[in-house]
C-alpha cells in the first residue's frame, strides 16, 4: 500500500466521517468554552467546544472544515480527551497524534494531523498553568 492509499484507508475515512462529536457550536450553552484555530499550513479551520467539570473535560464538541486527515485525527483526539484532567491533556504531544492516527501521512500532510492538538493547546494556554 503506498502512502496515498494508507492516508485514505477505510479506517481513516471512517474516523473522518464519524459525526458523533460534531455539532453547531452556537447551540452549546455557556458552560462550553469555544476555541477557534486556523491551520496556516493547509487552511483547515476548527472550533472546539470544551466543557469542564472539576478540572476534568466532561464533554467536547467539534466543528471542523478540513481535510480527511484533520477530521480523522480530531475524532481520535476528542475521544481521548473526554474524562481526562487538564494535566493529563497537557501531556499530549505531536508524536502522540501521529501514533494515534497510525498512518504515515508524509511531510506535507503532517500539519493536518496536528490541527486539533493546536486548537487544544490554544485552549490550555488560556485556562491551564503548565509546569
Amino acid at each position: 500500500m503506498n502512502n496515498i492509499d494508507s492516508i485514505y484507508s477505510a479506517h481513516i475515512l471512517e474516523l473522518a466521517n464519524d459525526l458523533a462529536n460534531y455539532t453547531n457550536l452556537k447551540d452549546l450553552g455557556p458552560e462550553y468554552h469555544i476555541i477557534s484555530y486556523n491551520n496556516p499550513s493547509c487552511g483547515d479551520k476548527i472550533e472546539l467546544g470544551v466543557r469542564m467539570d472539576d478540572n476534568i473535560i466532561s464533554d467536547i464538541k467539534v466543528n471542523i472544515d478540513g481535510c480527511v486527515i484533520s477530521k480523522a485525527s480530531t475524532n481520535l483526539l476528542v475521544t481521548k480527551l473526554k474524562g481526562k484532567s487538564l494535566e493529563d491533556v497537557s501531556r499530549i504531544m505531536p508524536y502522540d497524534m501521529h501514533n494515534m492516527l497510525g498512518v504515515n501521512v508524509g511531510e506535507m500532510r503532517a500539519p493536518c494531523v496536528l490541527t486539533s492538538l493546536n486548537a487544544l493547546n490554544k485552549y490550555l494556554d488560556k485556562v491551564y498553568v503548565r509546569n
